[in-house]
């Protein structure tokens, strides 16, 4: 098992963004768990808690943590001293990305030493902390994360797709630049890794792929062969199935392995399957219930299991399910802290209530109100609070802020012809 658990607050928005995207980019499997200050009770390799001002204000400072396997990150100036805690501690620096990572990985060298386990995928490469360190180096400097972040969600955006294609070409250019001297699987991992995130940025922006997905299927069976509890290997094989082979059938099968049966993402996958190309909501029902109760916000689930209401005539409870997503994103929202992608989730789940009202319920005035509402919505995708916090170097590039605010706003349209 490869697990780590990040716990943090409701506007903790880059140090929770990196980390979850660098840890699943070395190999670990990341559940973020908002709003809930006490480790579960998991194998997980370690609990990380992200600690500031805005989390003692909704949760206090009372954490049940395990000694042996936490990690506090600490900004706005909080520390260990104002919590009265002993753990291991990494203070996040917006000004020095890089630095925060390297020392977040020797806060895991520490955690993990003594615990060495040949089974493990980190562990196939001696000198892990330094390759991962000369990875974190790459990775900032290539702004990995946010290319990610926004060019991911999008269709046909011409110059931030070929800033993104740059970018990634020469991530993994200085990836197998380490590789020539480094056999480790950890290594080929992340190259693995690294090109299934390419590729999936190729496919939205419908341009070729950048390397054969069979290649891909093949070195990531491979490394399963040696390496067969890695979470974020075993649902690898099923992603690159299921979002760029389009095979939901074998990618089916694959999200229901062993090793991943205790991962929120492999019920809402599921769930999605069912609903999308097997319309068994019955089957889908119960999967996308069992992925929200191990993550109450995950608004992906939520929005499924909404549209499974929905087909299937249980209106009410239809609406309950999409107003349940403004619950999820209402605090955020407030403080223009929505990711481009929950932007989209609440903007769809505020048309959604508006169509039932008016074509379902026959209640034209609520209709109505949801309909001014997700205007309102949209209207969030002039605002660059979000982007200023993941990628503020964009907010100099008038150009290409100029494309993602117009591309947000053409995007939330086309989810609403995908509706009639």
């Amino acid at each position: 098992m490869d697990l780590i658990n990040i716990y943090h607050g409701t506007n903790n928005i880059k140090p929770k963004v990196l980390l979850q995207h660098f840890l699943r980019t070395i190999g670990f499997y990341v559940e973020h768990i908002m709003g809930e200050f006490h480790a579960r009770k998991s194998e997980a390799v370690a609990e990380v808690y992200i600690i500031d001002n805005n989390y003692v204000d909704e949760y206090g400072t009372q954490i049940n943590y395990e000694d042996d396997k936490s990690i506090l990150i600490f900004s706005d100036e909080w520390s260990l001293k104002d919590l009265l805690l002993r753990a291991k501690a990494v203070s996040y620096d917006e000004m020095n990305e890089k630095k925060f990572l390297v020392d977040f990985i020797d806060a895991l060298d520490e955690i993990m030493e003594g615990k060495i386990s040949c089974e493990r995928l980190i562990h196939s490469d001696l000198q892990w902390k330094e390759t991962v360190t000369s990875v974190a180096d790459a990775y900032i400097k290539h702004d990995i994360m946010p290319v990610t972040q926004y060019t991911r969600c999008f269709h046909a955006q011409d110059n931030l797709y070929h800033m993104a294609l740059r970018n990634y070409v020469q991530f993994i250019n200085e990836l197998r630049d380490l590789s020539q001297d480094n056999d480790s699987s950890l290594l080929k991992y992340i190259l693995l890794y690294a090109q299934f995130e390419l590729n999936r940025i190729c496919k939205q922006n419908n341009y070729e792929y950048y390397v054969s997905n069979s290649k891909l299927l093949l070195f990531c069976e491979q490394l399963i062969s040696k390496f067969n509890t890695n979470e974020e290997l075993c649902l690898l094989r099923a992603d690159i199935l299921f979002e760029l082979q389009d095979d939901w059938l074998e990618a089916w099968k694959y999200y229901q392995v062993k090793p991943v049966r205790h991962c929120s993402y492999v019920y809402y996958k599921c769930g999605r399957i069912a609903r999308l190309y097997l319309s068994d909501y019955d089957n889908a029902i119960p999967l996308l219930k069992r992925a929200i109760e191990m993550k109450p916000d995950y608004y992906q689930a939520i929005y499924q299991l909404a549209s499974c209401y929905e087909m299937t005539g249980e209106y009410e409870a239809s609406i309950e399910c999409f107003l349940q997503i403004s619950e999820v994103c209402k605090k955020k929202y407030r403080y223009h802290l929505l990711a481009p992608i929950e932007l989209e989730y609440l903007y769809k789940s505020y048309i959604k209530v508006a169509l039932i009202n008016q074509n379902r319920l026959g209640n034209n005035l609520a209709a109505y109100e949801y309909s001014e509402m997700a205007e309102r919505i949209k209207k969030e995708a002039e605002d660059t609070t979000f982007l200023g916090q993941v990628w503020p170097a964009m907010l100099k590039k008038d150009a290409l802020l100029k494309e993602i605010k117009e591309e947000m706003c053409k995007h939330m349209n086309a989810q609403i012809q995908k509706m009639f």
